[in-house]
């Protein structure tokens, strides 16, 4: 039995004891019929938070999670209506190309692009005004940073920012 045939088998029960459980006298049985319903609604409430907990932290996982899900908020649970977002399929990669040494890579060049800039200006003096500027070979995908300290001329960094495709499946023939 599921769990949550469980909790409806407990509210049965309930309403069945108190069926039986008339008063003969006005004492003992009503007492007993307010116990069992007190027993049987405390356990039915933990159960529901505990629940709830999960209903929130599993998504989709089998009819169980779902039938929970009704019974914690009295509707139905709702259904993925729309596809998952693509995942990207261009990657950019921020790297020192004079020196090989790749910074990392980001789902947007302007991260990529951030993260380059952030590492040059560590090495300039904190009094040195810097302008950056990119320059684009947008048939190779890549960009490469400048840099215009005070008054002097734009000189290269060696840092650059690279557009990779990425592939959704392993061509053997394009690895030629």
């Amino acid at each position: 039995m599921t769990g949550p045939k469980q909790f409806r088998e407990g509210e049965r029960l309930l309403a069945e004891s108190l069926t039986i459980l008339r008063p003969h006298d006005e004492g003992h049985c009503e007492a007993d019929r307010t116990l069992a319903a007190a027993q049987v609604r405390a356990t039915n409430a933990n159960t529901l938070v505990l629940a709830a907990l999960l209903c929130d932290r599993y998504i989709g996982d089998g009819d169980h999670i779902s039938e929970w899900h009704a019974i914690v908020t009295g509707k139905p649970r709702p259904t993925l209506t729309t596809e998952p977002e693509a995942a990207p399929t261009t990657i950019y990669r921020a790297e020192h190309s004079d020196s090989g040494i790749t910074l990392g890579h980001y789902g947007t060049e302007t991260a990529a692009r951030a993260h380059c800039e952030a590492v040059e200006r560590r090495s300039w003096p904190k009094t040195v005004n810097l302008a950056f500027d990119w320059i684009e070979d947008e048939d190779e995908g890549i960009a490469e940073l400048v840099v215009a300290a005070g008054q002097a001329a734009e000189t290269t960094t060696g840092y650059a920012v690279t557009a990779l495709e990425l592939a959704s499946e392993f061509d053997e023939e394009a690895d030629e």
